[in-house]
């Protein structure tokens, strides 16, 4: 009894330490200087991990995207506010994502390796973010 209660833990063991590791995911909440309508940050992904971008839009605000990427495999998606499904998923060689808000809220903008990367592929990448109010710049008014 006893000896297949331990031959049975040391499974378990074994099963739990062949499970892949939980995806990384960096959140980053962007902020525009007063009167400055964009935001550029810099950043690195690698195997399953992501980094979010909050923005928080309102609707008829424009939101524009840039990705430059140092890997093919660098992929960017667009959430609009509480969606389980992208608005907008494509990789950093496009012309980017420009698209009016039809709903304000917060925007999620992940920054990720395309599952079909080599293991051990890691991608370098800046993105510009900037939201533009209809007719003209975004002032950074307080929210």
């Amino acid at each position: 009894m006893i000896r297949q209660l331990l031959l049975s833990c040391s499974l378990l063991l074994c099963a739990a330490a062949t499970l892949p590791a939980q995806d990384t995911v960096h959140t980053e909440y962007v902020e525009f200087a007063r009167n400055v309508p964009q935001a550029s940050y810099s950043g690195s992904v690698r195997g399953h991990a992501a980094t979010t971008y909050v923005v928080t839009g309102r609707a008829g605000e424009t939101l524009n995207i840039r990705l430059v990427a140092s890997s093919p495999f660098n992929y960017f998606s667009v959430y609009a506010p509480q969606a389980d499904t992208a608005m907008y998923y494509g990789p950093a060689t496009e012309n980017g994502f420009s698209r009016p808000l039809t709903m304000s809220g917060d925007y999620e903008i992940r920054v990720f390796l395309d599952s079909d990367h080599p293991p051990g592929t890691a991608g370098t990448y800046s993105i510009m973010i900037r939201l533009m109010k209809p007719g003209g710049l975004r002032a950074a008014d307080p929210r």
